[in-house]
């Protein structure tokens, strides 16, 4: 996956995150929409992952490392 298709991917993903929320403060809580909060907590779960991942490897990278 690209760089441009990855970042977007993630953006949207966070998006869809916070916007997902609004339901519950306005007070809807509805079966599915409670399965559709733990879809987006898990995604958000693993975008979490891949990202430290991201942050790990860039830091054990001897090219990133300045004297």
């Amino acid at each position: 996956m690209t760089g441009f298709w990855r970042r977007s991917l993630e953006n949207t993903i966070i998006v869809v995150g916070i916007v997902s929320f609004w339901p519950i403060i306005l007070g809807y809580e509805k079966l599915w929409y409670q399965c559709l909060l733990a879809g987006v907590a898990l995604a958000l779960a693993v975008l979490a992952l891949v990202r430290a991942r991201r942050l790990k490897r860039e830091f054990e990278d001897p090219k990133t490392r300045t004297p």
